[in-house]
C-alpha cells in the first residue's frame, strides 16, 4: 500500500538510526518469518557497534546530524564513574583558581585605592606648603624692602674701624718703664667714638625669624577661670614653656600679655582685659601678679603655714605618705630647706626620730632617706620578732600565779580575758567616716559647727560613745582628715597664743591616750 507523495514503504531508508545492523536484523527477521511462530535468532547482536559507517540523512533534509558509534554510546549508555571523578575534580580546581584570583583582584584594588588616597594626601600637603612657601617668601620680600629702606636712611659712621689702634706713647725712662705695664692694641673702634645703631637690623631680623617660625609648644590643657587658687600654678607653668619656646612669636611684654588672655576664661578674663586697658605699659610679670592677687595666691602661704603647726604624723601614715603631705605644704608656704629639715625630723614619729637624731642632716633627702631605711628595719623585726597585741599580753597569765603551796585549797580558775578588756568595736571596719554609712550599728551622731568648749564630763560621754571631740560627730575623731572641723582648726597667726596651742594640742594627746 502506497501513500500519496511518498516512497513505499519497503524502499523507505530510516533516519539516522537506521543502520547496516538494523538492515541485517530485518533480513534475519525476514529469513526466519517463514517459519509461523518462531523469531530472529537470539544470538545474533541487534546493533552491531563495529560499523562506523554514517547513516543516511533524513529524507528532504540534507543537514540531519550522521550518528557514529560514540553519539550511540552517549545515547545509550551513562559516563563512567571515573570520567565524573575526574571532571568533577578539574571543576574544583577550576573554582578555586577562580576564587584565588579574585582574592588577588580584590586585594590588589583595595591597595591601589590606599595609595591613591596616600597621593592625594600628599598633594594637599604639597599645596599647602607651596602656599606657606608663598606666603614666607612674601614676607621676607617685605621685610627685605624695610631693611634696605633703612639702611639706606641710616647715616654711616665714617670714624668707625676695625683697625684702629692706640696711638704711640712717649718714651719713658726704666724706672717708668718698670712701672708702666705694655700696653696691647686694641682693635675696635676708640673709646669716645660713637657706636653704631643696630637696633633696625635686630628688629628686622626678629621680624624675619618670627614670619617663618612655626609653633612647638603646647598650650594649657584648660583655660584659667579664676575660680580656684590650685589651679593657677600648672596653668602658670604651661604659660611660662609656651611663651619659652616660641619666644620668636611673642618679642615683646604686650604680645606675651595678649597670650596670657587668650588661656583664659570668665569671670576673670573680663577684669584683667580692663586691667591691661587701663595701663598699656605693664609688664609680664606685673600682669602676673594683678592675675595672683586677683585669686588670692598670696593667701595660700598663710592657709600653708597655719596647717603645717598642727601637722604630724599618724601611727597608720608611712614616711613616704607623710612625706607627700608635707611637700605640698612647703612649697605653697615657701618655707626654706633648713626650717623644712628641722620640721621633719621634730614631728616624726617618736621610734623613727629618736634614731635620727644620732646623725646631723643638712637636707630633707637625707632625713627622708634615713627615715626609710629605719622604718623598714622596724618592719623587719617586727616580722621575725612579732608582738601580741596589748590585749593578749594582758589576758596571759603567768603560771607561777596559780601555783599555791601543798595543801591549799586550789582557788577557782581565773577569766582568760581581764574584765576591763575592751571588746572591738562593731562599727571600726568603716574605718574614719563623717557621713552614716550603710550599716551602720547604733546611734549616728552628726557633727555639729562651732560647738562649745568641752567639759570633763561631755569628755568622758564622748569616750565611751567613741564620738569626735571637735565636731561631738560620729564614726571618727578630731585628728582624722575626714573631720569637718579638721580645715577649720587652723586659725590666724594672730590669734594663736601659747595657751591656746597649749589646750588643742593636750585634747589631741588625751584623745589619742584613751
Amino acid at each position: 500500500m502506497l501513500r500519496k507523495g511518498k516512497a513505499p514503504i519497503a524502499d523507505y531508508e530510516g533516519p539516522a538510526i537506521s543502520t547496516r545492523s538494523r538492515a541485517q536484523s530485518d533480513a534475519s527477521a525476514t529469513s526466519g518469518a517463514s517459519i509461523p511462530g518462531t523469531f530472529p535468532d537470539s544470538n545474533q547482536p541487534i546493533l552491531d557497534l563495529t560499523d562506523d559507517r554514517p547513516l543516511q540523512p533524513f529524507p528532504g533534509n540534507e543537514q540531519t546530524p550522521r550518528a557514529t558509534e560514540s553519539n550511540l554510546l552517549h545515547r545509550t549508555q551513562p559516563a563512567p564513574p571515573l570520567l565524573t571523578t575526574q571532571r568533577n575534580e578539574e571543576l574544583g580546581n577550576l573554582n578555586r583558581k577562580i576564587g584565588e584570583l579574585e582574592a588577588h583582584v580584590r586585594h590588589y584594588r583595595a591597595r591601589g585605592d590606599n595609595y591613591k588616597q596616600t597621593a592625594q594626601d600628599a598633594m594637599r600637603k604639597i599645596e599647602s606648603l607651596e602656599e606657606e612657601l608663598a606666603h614666607a617668601q612674601e614676607n621676607n620680600q617685605q621685610l627685605q624692602d624695610r631693611l634696605n629702606y633703612a639702611i639706606k636712611d641710616q647715616p654711616r659712621d665714617q670714624e668707625t674701624r676695625d683697625d684702629y689702634r692706640i696711638p704711640p706713647q712717649p718714651e719713658l725712662s726704666s724706672v717708668e718703664t718698670l712701672q708702666v705695664p705694655e700696653l696691647s692694641p686694641v682693635i675696635g673702634p676708640p673709646p669716645g667714638a660713637r657706636q653704631p645703631r643696630n637696633t633696625v637690623e635686630t628688629d628686622i631680623s626678629q621680624l624675619s625669624i618670627a614670619a617663618s617660625w612655626r609653633p612647638r609648644g603646647q598650650h594649657p590643657n584648660k583655660p584659667l577661670k579664676g575660680e580656684n587658687a590650685n589651679e593657677y600654678p600648672p596653668w602658670r607653668y604651661a604659660v611660662d614653656v609656651k611663651l619659652e619656646t616660641d619666644y620668636p612669636m611673642y618679642p615683646t611684654d604686650a604680645t606675651r600679655i595678649r597670650y596670657a588672655l587668650s588661656q583664659m576664661e570668665e569671670p576673670i578674663f573680663s577684669v584683667m582685659q580692663k586691667m591691661v586697658y587701663r595701663d598699656r605699659t605693664k609688664s609680664l610679670d606685673d600682669f602676673m601678679g594683678d592675675v595672683e592677687h586677683y585669686m588670692g595666691i598670696h593667701l595660700l602661704a598663710d592657709a600653708a603655714n597655719r596647717e603645717l603647726q598642727s601637722v604630724a604624723q599618724r601611727r597608720n601614715k608611712t614616711v613616704t605618705e607623710y612625706f607627700h603631705r608635707l611637700l605640698d605644704l612647703w612649697d605653697k608656704a615657701e618655707t626654706p630647706e633648713r626650717e623644712r629639715v628641722k620640721k621633719f625630723k621634730t614631728i616624726l614619729l617618736p621610734g623613727l626620730a629618736t634614731s635620727l637624731y644620732v646623725k646631723e642632716h643638712h637636707t630633707v633627702r637625707e632625713i627622708l632617706d634615713d627615715a626609710r631605711r629605719v622604718e623598714e628595719g622596724r618592719m623587719e623585726t617586727f616580722f621575725h620578732h612579732p608582738r601580741n597585741p596589748r590585749s593578749e599580753r594582758q589576758a596571759t597569765t603567768s603560771p607561777n600565779q596559780n601555783q599555791r603551796p601543798a595543801g591549799t585549797a586550789n582557788p577557782p580558775p581565773r577569766a582568760i580575758t581581764t574584765p576591763n578588756a575592751t571588746p572591738p568595736r562593731a562599727n571600726s571596719q568603716f574605718g574614719p567616716v563623717s557621713k552614716k554609712p550603710a550599716g551602720w550599728a547604733g546611734v549616728w551622731h552628726e557633727p555639729q559647727l562651732n560647738p562649745a568648749r568641752l567639759t570633763p564630763e561631755e569628755r568622758t560621754q564622748l569616750h565611751k560613745q567613741g564620738r569626735c571631740w571637735a565636731c561631738r560627730g560620729s564614726g571618727h575623731r578630731s585628728a582624722d582628715a575626714c573631720c569637718p572641723m579638721h580645715a577649720h582648726r587652723g586659725k590666724m597667726l594672730s590669734e594663736i597664743t601659747p595657751q591656746s596651742l597649749k589646750v588643742t594640742f593636750s585634747d589631741d594627746e588625751e584623745e589619742e591616750k584613751e
